[in-house]
Parts: C-alpha cells; structure tokens; sequence
C-alpha cells in the first residue's frame, strides 16, 4: 500500500464561476473538492489551516479525519506539542504538512516603543496562564516563568510584515505570499521568541 496509488486524496480547486477567487479568503461554496487514488508519498496530512489555504488547489491531502490522520497539534509561539500515533496515512508514509512548509518573513521598519506591542504582550501574559491551566497534559518547553522576562519574550510593532510560504513536493517547488498581521519566531532551540504584529493591520488572533 506504501507504493501503489490505493488512497483516496483531495483537492481544492476554484469552482468554474470563481476561477480568480483569493485563496487566502474563500468559503467553502466557493471550492470544490476533487478526489483522486494516490501513492501515500503524494499525499499529505492537512495539519496548518494557512498552508492548506495557500496550497491545498495544488496538492492532495488526506481525508481530514483524526482516525486516519491521527491527532498533531502545534501551538507555535510556546512550543506546545500534543501528539498521538500518526495515524493511517502517516504510517504509510504520508508527511504532515506543516513538515514540509518552510516560512520566511518580511517586515518594513519597527514601529520604536509602540503602545500596541506594550498591550498585546501584557494580554497574552495575562492569559497564558488560563490557556496552559485547559492544556495541563501538554509538556511545554518554555515556562511562563521564562516567558515573563522581556529578554525571553517580546513583542514588536513593524509597519508592515509579509510571510512567504515555500514547499517541495513531487519533484515541485510552490510559493506563495502574502500580508500577515502577526507572526511568530524562534532564534535557535533554546533562544528568544519574538512576535512581530503590523501596524496596518488589526490582529487576527488566529493568525
């Protein structure tokens, strides 16, 4: 089954009447699915809604089930990791996505001693301890002690920031761009995290 083309796979692709529709805001009368039998190696597991967004008109996924896909949760900015087998398709050698997505940002000029960064990193601190009491299965890999020094933590304001989505698969090279209202990062294993907000745009929180 690893290398014969038996699973079932989707993709999304623009409806004939909304061939030029933004991917990045679609709903779900504006796609269609489309089904095709595909090598585990040509399927992916659809576990980072952005990136499927952004490439799901271009790829295959599996079908969105936690009994096959199995259950995989990241939460970025804390290192949070929730993991269960990995599921049908992944143990037949179907890769998740956020795997294989590479991200490089972008930004224009800080925004120096912005009210805005101030307000979003005392928000998250004030509520990160409520988030962490509803996931106290998960094992994090930075304390909130730790995430309380600005020298660990910090929050800044750019006037605008852009991220541009790579991934390689099949033998394809797909990018894509696009305006972003937050983003988060890590310098190194053990280092700093930082979370740039953009000044032209409010917060999308699940962003």
């Amino acid at each position: 089954m690893k290398q014969s083309p038996v699973l079932l796979g989707t993709q999304r692709k623009p409806r004939e009447s909304n061939a030029k529709i933004d991917l990045d805001d679609f709903d779900d009368e504006d796609v269609e699915l489309r089904y095709d039998l595909r090598e585990a190696k040509e399927i992916v597991i659809a576990d980072e809604t952005h990136a499927h967004k952004a490439f799901g008109d271009s790829i295959f996924t599996a079908p969105q089930e936690d009994i096959l896909e199995g259950l995989y949760i990241t939460y970025r900015l804390l290192q949070i990791t929730i993991s269960q087998p990995l599921g049908f398709y992944g143990l037949l050698g179907s890769r998740r996505l956020s795997s294989l997505v590479v991200e490089e940002y972008q930004s224009t000029s800080e925004v120096k001693e912005s009210k805005a960064a101030a307000d979003t990193r005392n928000l998250i601190l004030e509520r990160l301890p409520l988030f962490l009491h509803e996931h106290g299965h998960a094992r994090t890999l930075v304390s909130y002690s730790s995430l309380t020094s600005p020298a660990i933590f910090s929050v800044k304001t750019f006037g605008k920031i852009s991220v541009t989505k790579s991934l390689a698969i099949g033998g394809r090279r797909l990018s894509h761009k696009q305006d972003a209202s937050a983003v988060a990062q890590r310098f190194g294993r053990n280092g700093a995290i930082q979370l740039w907000i953009a000044g032209n745009a409010q917060i999308d929180m699940y962003e």
